[in-house]
């Protein structure tokens, strides 16, 4: 980082910093000078210390000029958070799509600027006209401008003398190049891959179900990276700085019950699509058993409907609140019984009515 002399005796105290820095608040605060920032693990914290020791991070500050230490600290979690989009066997740091795609954006580039040059060009081809031409007497030339007269621009027979330079250029190919460096750009960014859906909208559920089955085997390895070296430090520690805070509110006793241990899991479109091949599975598993099940339905026990009805939802991206709660689904299901039963009381009161009148006449005959 590079920061003035005032700004550094600000973050750190003028008394922590080197005297070639220190020597300049006073006339040069301006002149700025360059630090850097480590962080790195404790390699000996002290648990239950409320200062830099007791954290699980060292923060140091150095100096580069005067190879000097200005500023320690430490932190609780990891502040920075840095992921790789690809990587290869071997390699520590990462590259993005941009990279891999930079040949053919700087290509991209100079098409269009051919392009440009060339659409140029056709709209204001030059223009030939002969050496001792008249018009070369007046010092200005042709001019293109609306309405324009140019004297002596034709001969006695009324042909013109100024021709423009037509190069027979073809802007077909270079649309063609463009075209297809476009799509590789576009393919890089996996921008094609979501466009499956777009270009296709007449499909089937189970179709769009093995769209997405596809595209998140595809996206499954990136997604996954970014997941855990960039989305998870970064919440991870958004959490811990709420609670630290005071803004969050009080946690349910389960998880004060398990020691505060919680899981991330994510619900973008993404993280939906590599679950696909989930409800794929099933729906496929279901076609496979529907003849047996005609044979003998008790095959179909081995599911478990809510389950399968709340995990389809959630793939799908069904917002959890259009889903009943498993007390609201209880609950109906005893109101749904309970009218069941009403029914067949009532179904079965004139059968017993009637009984009742036949045992009464029995007895009634009986007597006599």
């Amino acid at each position: 980082h590079e920061l003035t002399a005032e700004q550094a005796a600000h973050r750190f105290g003028a008394d922590n910093l080197p005297d070639q820095i220190r020597s300049k608040l006073e006339q040069r605060p301006d002149d700025k000078s360059t630090f850097l920032h480590v962080a790195c693990p404790n390699a000996s914290p002290q648990y239950g210390s409320l200062g830099p020791r007791g954290m699980r991070y060292q923060s140091i500050w150095i100096s580069v000029d005067a190879r000097q230490v200005v500023g320690t600290g430490g932190f609780r979690t990891f502040p920075y958070a840095v992921s790789r989009y690809v990587t290869t066997p071997g390699e520590v740091y990462g590259r993005s799509p941009a990279m891999m795609a930079l040949p053919d954006v700087k290509m991209l580039n100079v098409m269009a600027q051919t392009a440009i040059q060339e659409a140029q060009l056709s709209v204001a081809p030059p223009l030939l006209a002969p050496n001792d031409s008249i018009l070369s007497a007046y010092g200005d030339g042709v001019s293109l401008l609306s309405a324009a007269i140019n004297y002596g621009a034709v001969d006695d027979q009324g042909r013109p003398l100024v021709h423009p330079l037509n190069r027979g250029s073809q802007f077909a190919p270079v649309k063609e190049e463009i075209a297809e460096r476009r799509q590789s750009v576009n393919a890089a960014f996996l921008v094609t891959l979501f466009q499956i859906l777009v270009d296709t909208p007449q499909m089937t559920a189970t179709e769009a179900m093995l769209r997405a089955q596809e595209k998140g085997a595809l996206l499954a390895p990136t997604t996954g990276r970014q997941q855990s070296e960039l989305l998870g430090p970064i919440v991870a520690r958004e959490i811990d700085l709420l609670a630290r805070a005071g803004a969050l509110p009080r946690p349910p006793q389960q998880l004060l019950t398990q020691g505060g241990a919680y899981k991330i899991e994510y619900n973008s479109p993404l993280t939906r699509a590599m679950r696909a091949d989930q409800g794929v599975g099933f729906l496929r598993t279901i076609e496979a058993l529907s003849p047996l099940a005609q044979v003998d339905p008790s095959v179909m026990d081995v599911f478990n409907p809510d389950e399968i009805g709340i995990g389809l939802a959630d793939i799908n991206g069904v917002p959890a609140k259009w889903l009943r709660s498993k007390d609201e689904i209880d609950a109906l299901r005893q109101g749904r019984a309970q009218a069941q039963q009403a029914q067949q009381i009532v179904a079965a009161a004139p059968a017993a009515a009637s009984a009742v009148k036949d045992l009464a006449q029995a007895g009634a005959v009986a007597g006599r």
